[in-house]
């Protein structure tokens, strides 16, 4: 029998008010604050559980304004938090609702723009239409597999909003921020793909969704990938470790909290530092004309 979605109202707002921050510290507040996180993600995408329960979609529209209200819990556990700890209380609600999704401050972090790096970025713009340019260069590097295929490039429509609020949320779980560049250049081609084709088949370079992507050696902020696939992995000389693209079943591209750029293999053994900086290994990938498979070769 489909419960009343009053019932549900009444019972989710209830959960929200019991989790509040007592007038004391209690423990088991970061279960709580996790718990508010959750839910008010759920609230706000109009799907997932909710506070553990599993709630039918028809339901949804009922108890979203009790965002707002879930919102307000976990304001009120930052206040309190910095009453208690001072600065570090607020950071840990922020944290542990970035970790689930949450922006705690809407806004997302500014993309900055660097005049150096525009200039890296107006030589992809011009290499990426250039699939004569392309194809010839992997097939002299004997990078095609079919001799006769030419290269593709596809890039993700920008979404400079979704890119900002994924770098806030990146730096309130993880306490460091991603490297300006990097956000530079997914405000501008939101996922790359590049792959072979056959003559004819496909435009030499496509605009697409990023959902679209097919197998983006670099990703889009959401829909393809783990950005945080090897957080829970030790990795020799990587303390933390952002995951941003791959080539499938062959390994991973990683930004180190250092800013870094590493080349961690599929098996998980040691990791190559391809660049001092996100910049630098843009600047590498045009070298070799977007083929990572001969870059990661001519690295050994």
């Amino acid at each position: 029998m489909p419960l009343d979605p009053a019932r549900v109202v009444a019972w989710v707002q209830a959960q929200i008010d019991e989790r509040c921050p007592p007038p004391t510290p209690q423990p088991g507040a970061g279960a709580m604050i996790q718990e508010l996180a959750s839910t008010l993600r759920a609230l706000e995408a109009g799907g997932g559980q909710v506070f553990g329960m599993a709630v039918a979609a028809e339901v949804f529209p009922a108890l979203q304004p009790l965002a707002a209200r879930a919102r307000a819990a976990l304001q009120a556990w930052s206040t309190s938090l910095a009453r208690s700890h001072g600065d570090d209380g607020p950071q840990m609600v922020r944290t542990i609702a970035a970790r689930v999704g949450v922006e705690l401050e809407p806004g997302g972090v500014a993309i900055a723009e660097d005049a150096a790096f525009e200039d890296t970025l107006a030589q992809l713009a011009r290499l990426v239409g250039d699939r004569e340019q392309l194809t010839a260069w992997w097939r002299e590097q004997g990078q095609l597999v079919d001799d006769d295929s030419v290269i593709t490039v596809e890039i993700g429509e920008p979404q400079p909003e979704r890119v900002q609020r994924a770098m806030a949320l990146h730096r309130d779980a993880s306490g460091w921020e991603l490297p300006a560049a990097y956000a530079q250049l997914l405000d501008r081609c939101h996922g790359i793909s590049v792959f072979e084709s056959e003559p004819g088949e496909q435009a030499a370079l496509r605009t697409v969704h990023p959902t679209q992507l097919s197998e983006p050696l670099i990703w889009p902020v959401e829909s393809h990938g783990d950005h945080a696939l090897l957080d829970a992995v030790e990795l020799p000389g990587i303390d933390d470790a952002h995951v941003f693209g791959e080539l499938p079943d062959r390994g991973y591209l990683v930004i180190a909290e250092t800013g870094a750029v590493y080349w961690v293999p599929a098996k998980l053994t040691q990791p190559t530092r391809l660049a001092e900086s996100f910049a630098a290994f843009v600047a590498q990938l045009l070298e070799y004309r977007l083929c990572m498979p001969a870059l990661l070769a001519a690295r050994g």
